[in-house]
């Protein structure tokens, strides 16, 4: 049986900032949408500080949060 790999999707392709002020909730909640409309993969958030509120992860989804990333809990 042949292996498939599952899509990735970056969180700063949908416009998430890494500057550890800006808000980017909605950004990353869009790149796990996507992530689960096209059935499933893995949600990269590369290195910096994203500061993010609540998000609701979806079915068959990866968080995968590299060396030198922190997610940063909103107030807002």
């Amino acid at each position: 049986m042949k292996a498939t790999r599952s899509p990735a999707f970056n969180v700063t392709d949908f416009g998430a900032v890494n500057d550890g002020k800006t808000s980017s909730t909605k950004q990353i909640q869009s790149t796990i949408d996507a992530c689960a409309k096209a059935g499933g993969g893995t949600v990269l958030v590369p290195s910096g500080q994203f500061v993010t509120g609540t998000l609701w992860m979806r079915s068959n989804i990866t968080l995968s949060i590299d060396a030198g990333a922190t997610l940063l809990g909103s107030r807002d």
